[in-house]
């Protein structure tokens, strides 16, 4: 009996992952080492003891994920749960201990819970990332779910807080954050918002800090050694004081910047460390995927003009040997953040009364080691192989629409020739990608340059939801 119980469940859930939008209000428990503050939130004292601190939590479910969403400590996204292969997408840390950063955070200390959390208006970590946010249902439908956190900055400073690298004081900035879940889709959006409430411009930063595990097993997260940063493009900056990053990658000729190649994996770090694309990134997407599993997280957003800083951080790779139980800061996940400026300590501005707003989309990727794009749709990666008669086009694909029937096209062109290879109705698969496969001869090509191009249309109307294309 329990076995036909549970493969009925399965067939449920594979046939039928269009079920509505619910929420529930639950608590969540953060494990962490005792700790006790000054009056101005710099750290007094750093105990021994294992504490565990209750946060209320909104928990947003649809067929396909369950997010936690923890607005009591730093307005965040706790987790992101894949429910067709039950694995989590993001990390937490199982025991948190607070350290303290003289000069590097905004307090003086940190403490990493994980998720994805916004930080501003400071650099780092910013003010805001362990104090409570208002948060408001907006939204609460059988097709959509969305709750929206704010925070406000008036905190003024207070005897040796800030310390003196960070510059942008009181800056009566309003983020709100809004997570939203929409039925038979198993992506999680996350609209964003920085408002100046003052009539004068202001300088700030913002941030989103992402701390990602994808693959892990539900209570037990971590990113294995062999994890790759998926990081569309060719340059980082790298500060000198990064002595083993500068000599890993190879320079660019100009000063602090080198070539973007084997910090990708996270095996080759071999310490911690930072580096930001340089000059700034432009595609719209980055994420992570466990090689283990070939389970993946990317976030998609516009980032030339809303985002285009990206920050890769990592403990390093020797975290992965640490006992996650034991009271350390060295944690094995991979941290990368998404700015409206493009390094830490650089401003970003915003004239008096106005406003900045962007999407940022966080879906998971089953079965994908590589990409050639990624939107709030789909993610695929092309490839051709040839032999001496024939040319084959290979599309490897995973949508995060289910419950959705696409028209998959591929083709090949010149500047005057569209030859369609293949057109064919798909629904997507919960556990693994899909490929296909056409083939054309060699003597049926398109004589100029062009490219080869899958494209992916809603079958209900007809629009185009995903295009991707590599060149001949």
């Amino acid at each position: 009996m329990l076995q036909a119980q549970d493969k009925k469940a399965q067939i449920d859930i594979n046939q039928y992952p269009s079920g509505p939008v619910t929420y529930s209000l639950d608590t969540v428990m953060f494990r962490h080492i005792a700790y006790t503050l000054n009056n101005n939130g710099s750290i007094n004292n750093i105990g021994k003891d294992i504490v565990l601190t209750p946060y209320k939590a909104t928990i947003i479910e649809n067929d396909l994920l369950k997010v936690t969403v923890v607005p009591g400590i730093g307005g965040r996204i706790l987790s992101i749960i894949y429910k067709p292969t039950n694995h989590e997408l993001l990390y937490q840390n199982s025991l948190a201990t607070p350290f303290a950063g003289g000069d590097i955070f905004y307090y003086d200390w940190l403490m990493i819970w994980g998720g994805i959390f916004p930080t501003f208006p400071e650099s780092e970590h910013g003010k805001m990332w362990y104090l409570p946010w208002k948060a408001e249902i907006i939204t609460a439908t059988d097709d959509e779910f969305a709750l929206r956190m704010t925070k406000h900055d008036d905190i003024d400073s207070s005897g040796r807080i800030p310390p003196k690298q960070f510059k942008y004081g009181n800056t009566g900035i309003t983020v709100s954050a809004t997570v939203r879940l929409m039925r038979g889709s198993s992506a999680v959006h996350l609209d964003l918002e920085v408002q100046n409430t003052r009539k004068i411009p202001v300088e700030y930063e913002y941030w989103t800090c992402t701390t990602l595990a994808p693959g892990s097993k539900v209570g037990d997260t971590r990113s294995p050694s062999n994890t790759e940063i998926i990081a569309p493009i060719n340059k980082v900056y790298i500060p000198n004081r990064w002595e083993w990053m500068t000599k890993l990658e190879t320079p660019s000729g100009e000063k602090d910047i080198y070539q973007y190649d084997k910090l990708a994996e996270f095996k080759n770090w071999s310490d911690m460390g930072i580096a930001y694309a340089s000059p700034k990134i432009t595609a719209n997407y980055w994420g992570v995927v466990n090689h283990d599993n070939n389970v993946g997280v990317i976030r998609v957003a516009d980032n030339k003009n809303s985002t285009p800083g990206l920050k890769l951080w990592t403990w390093g790779v020797k975290s992965t040997t640490h006992d996650l139980q034991a009271p350390d800061i060295f944690r094995p996940y991979i941290e990368l953040w998404a700015g409206n400026s493009t390094k830490f300590f650089k401003p970003a501005h915003l004239d008096g009364g106005k406003k900045k707003s962007w999407t940022e989309t966080y879906l998971p990727t089953i079965g994908l080691a590589e990409f050639t794009n990624v939107n709030k749709y789909a993610a695929a990666f092309l490839k051709t192989t040839a032999n001496v008669d024939m040319r084959t086009l290979r599309a490897q694909v995973f949508s995060v629409e289910p419950t959705n029937i696409f028209e998959v096209i591929l083709t090949v062109n010149d500047e005057k020739t569209i030859k369609e290879l293949l057109h064919e109705d798909w629904t997507p698969k919960l556990k693994e990608s899909t490929i296909f496969e056409a083939k054309i001869a060699n003597t049926d090509l398109p004589l100029g340059k062009g490219e080869w191009k899958l494209t992916l249309l809603n079958k209900k109307d007809g629009r185009i939801l995903f295009e991707a294309a590599i060149p001949r």
